[in-house]
């Protein structure tokens, strides 16, 4: 029972005040460490004498205002030197009218919250607590060996018109990546192809797992697992149609160093202008022709979508020293670019 009573006590115990915690939680650095090794414990002000309190006087209006100075009238006004009103009000003991008189606001400590995906409950992102405690990052994520395709600019969307679209590709890899272009699957092609996976998946998860002996051998401690998820129907209504540009496009892999180079890519890519409109390092802008249904109202969202083809190379080290084994993947992309508008946009 004293055990116990023992016990009980050292759970109840006081909580800490000092910040030498919050250096292995969030890896505050050293500089900030010595700045606060001489700060008292207990917060300021709590044990003070009442009666000892100075008296704060309230502020009173005057009707006399400051004059303006000449440079007022006879300089031109730049106005990113001048603050907004966010800007004063965040700092509303001063309120500095030149962006020259602002400091950094005291800001509380962020980081990154765990998000999961609602339709099959996988991680999105994992906080990082202390970036510190990395010592490296297993790129799981597709945008490290997928390409990213983004909406660089658009013409107005209008109901039953041919409007261009440009949409920007990078190759985040160290490989040479072709992409192709393909049309989206009709709705009778899509449920036989989940039909067709769907039967696959099961099959796989029929096969009996090997003995104890067998699958502590190196062959099956090289093999990397392989987490299978069930298809998925993406139930997205279309209004628009897209003409993809024939044939394929070339990406060169990622160089980092490219970036910084002002003296030229020195790949020479035989592009078609009408269709590959700008190429810089492992970037190309590619030009689309998307067509709104013609029955749509103004306002109504503009979707459209094609299968982006491209070659993916498995890198992942293994035990068995084998050649990167390259690929052909395909992905289906949606566009979202804007909103049907009228004649006079």
């Amino acid at each position: 029972m004293k055990e116990k009573a023992e016990k009980d006590k050292k759970n109840y115990h006081l909580p800490r005040r000092s910040y030498t915690h919050f250096v292995e939680k969030f890896g505050i650095n050293g500089i900030s460490a010595r700045k606060r090794a001489g700060l008292s414990s207990l917060p300021t002000g709590r044990n003070a004498d009442q009666g000892k309190l100075p008296e704060l006087v309230p502020s009173e209006a005057t009707e006399e205002v400051e004059p303006l100075p000449d440079t007022f009238f006879t300089d031109v006004p730049d106005l990113t030197k001048i603050t907004t009103l966010e800007q004063r009000f965040v700092q509303p003991d001063e309120q500095p009218v030149f962006t020259k008189d602002l400091h950094p606001p005291h800001r509380r400590l962020f980081i990154k919250r765990s998000q999961r995906c609602r339709a099959c409950e996988h991680n999105v992102c994992k906080p990082e607590v202390n970036p510190t405690s990395i010592k490296f990052k297993i790129q799981h994520a597709a945008y490290y060996h997928m390409p990213s395709v983004r909406i660089l600019t658009f013409e107005p969307l209008r109901a039953g018109r041919a409007c261009s679209i440009v949409l920007k590709l990078i190759n985040p890899t160290q490989h040479l990546t072709s992409v192709q272009f393909c049309p989206l699957p009709t709705p009778e092609e899509e449920e036989r192809d989940l039909e067709i996976e769907t039967k696959l998946t099961i099959k796989k998860e029929v096969i009996e797992k090997p003995s104890g002996r067998e699958s502590l051998s190196l062959p099956s401690l090289a093999q990397p697992v392989v987490l299978s998820e069930p298809p998925r129907k993406v139930n997205i209504s279309l209004t628009a149609t897209v003409s993809l540009p024939p044939g394929g496009i070339v990406l060169p892999p990622r160089d980092d160093a490219a970036e910084y180079d002002d003296s030229g890519d020195t790949h020479n890519f035989q592009d078609d202008p009408k269709v590959v409109v700008w190429r810089k390092g492992n970037k190309a802008a590619v030009k689309f022709t998307i067509t709104p249904s013609s029955d749509a109202e103004i306002g109504t969202p503009v979707n459209c979508g094609f299968v982006l083809c491209y070659g993916y190379v498995n890198t992942m080290a293994s035990l068995d020293q084998r050649e990167p084994v390259r690929v052909d993947l395909q992905v289906k992309i949606y566009l979202n670019p804007g909103k049907i508008v009228g004649d006079e946009c």
